[in-house]
């Protein structure tokens, strides 16, 4: 039971130890949200979703968000992805946590089967196993995601052949997060999008494609982030993408969307819950998309990239200067990196070293992994620090990991 004096998720901020784990905006970020969401509270409250006309922000929203949501969400989405959105294709959620237990309280069942990658994020695991009850079935990865050969393999060993209907069109479901995976940060290259969609088709897989780090790229090269799974579905139904402003702006705005094909659009539509409820989270849209026409978003997105380019590059450099025998590639996007260690070492001690010892929280590899692999890794999280703060606490982490490299004896 989590201490009911904790003001976050992950207890009362500034209080007890460094935490590299935590995949979140900091308090500096946060304090720049509020300055941001007092702006727009007072435009939207006064216009015409507010006082200026009939107040429709606080009534219950329409079922697939007020034009003032998916138009606005729509535009910004078609601006940074550099791919063209339409915002029929847009269903509001509170957040991508809500959106995965959405799309698998309404697809599927108890016992269903959903392919995970491994590594990936550790708690969706949690979510669809333990909540839902649906069986995780591991399949192995390369550079590229998830490796095609055995995904094929594994729907043989695993997916009967069922019959789909209209209301539970997929036999499966793949977890996914293709651009800037967590905790990898690697990239799933066309090539294989376009496999996975090929195959999708084939055996009636639903793709959940978790694009929550898209936009948050930080190679100056790139003017736009690598074009998502989504596209290759050309909106068959096959794909479902799977957003939220929790990363570029709060989590606690509770604010997110999916972008799916219009035939399952229709089925969120006719859901129970989103009846019942009209549209997740509305009034929370409604503020978000005018900071988005404000002009707030933006400039505060540019302001995240900028400060995680120079955290993650100041970490990058103290890893491969102060512990040369660790691997890590600069990410080039998302929130985290991915440590190598030889062989011979164990996260789960290079964990323990620095909260014993450093009273720095970095995430042992095996966690992200469904069987415990990737032992010999730790992630490190950039996003919740300032720069200076990351600088320091890397060197600390590379006190902890040349102490249990010596105690291991590691070959490097």
């Amino acid at each position: 039971m989590a201490n009911r004096n904790d003001t976050t998720l992950f207890g009362v901020p500034n209080k007890g130890p460094i935490k590299l784990t935590t995949g979140a905006p900091g308090i500096d970020f946060l304090h720049d949200v509020s300055r941001i969401i007092s702006e727009a509270t007072q435009t939207l409250l006064t216009g015409e979703y507010g006082l200026g006309g009939d107040s429709s922000a606080l009534q219950y929203g329409p079922r697939l968000g007020a034009p003032l949501f998916h138009e606005t969400l729509a535009k910004f989405l078609t601006e940074y992805y550099g791919d063209e959105v339409d915002n029929k294709c847009i269903v509001p959620t509170a957040g991508a946590t809500h959106g995965l237990h959405l799309v698998a309280s309404l697809f599927f069942r108890q016992n269903d089967v959903i392919f995970v990658e491994d590594p990936t994020y550790f708690i969706a695991l949690n979510i669809l196993r333990d909540d839902f009850g649906m069986k995780i079935v591991p399949v192995a990865c390369d550079e590229g995601g998830m490796i095609i050969s055995d995904l094929k393999q594994k729907i043989k060993e695993h997916v009967k052949k069922t019959t789909v209907t209209d209301t539970k069109p997929f036999r499966a479901m793949a977890y996914v997060i293709p651009t800037f995976h967590n905790p990898t940060s690697r990239i799933m290259p066309k090539e294989r999008c376009e496999a996975m969609v090929e195959l999708a088709r084939q055996e009636k897989l639903l793709l959940f494609a978790d694009d929550v780090y898209n936009l948050l790229h930080y190679d100056p090269a790139i003017i736009k982030p690598p074009s998502r799974l989504y596209i290759y579905d050309n909106q068959q139904g096959n794909v479902i993408s799977n957003g939220t402003f929790s990363k570029l702006l709060s989590p606690g705005i509770r604010t997110g969307w999916i972008e799916a094909a219009p035939k399952l659009v229709q089925l969120f539509h006719d859901s129970g819950v989103i009846w019942s409820a009209g549209a997740s989270n509305h009034y929370s849209s409604c503020l978000v998309a005018t900071a988005i026409n404000m002009g707030l978003v933006q400039k505060h997105i540019a302001n995240l990239k900028t400060q995680y380019t120079e955290s993650l590059n100041k970490m990058c450099d103290i890893i491969n200067k102060e512990a040369p025998f660790a691997q890590v590639e600069r990410p080039r996007g998302g929130y985290f990196l991915w440590v190598k260690l030889p062989k011979e070492m164990d996260g789960k001690e290079v964990a323990k070293e620095c909260m014993e010892k450093h009273n720095i929280v970095v995430l042992p590899g095996g966690m992200c992994s469904p069987i415990g692999d990737c032992k010999n890794y730790i992630r490190i999280s950039f996003s919740h620090y300032k720069p200076d703060v990351l600088s320091e606490a890397t060197k600390i982490v590379c006190v902890a990991l040349n102490e249990v490299a010596k105690r291991c004896k590691a070959s490097y």
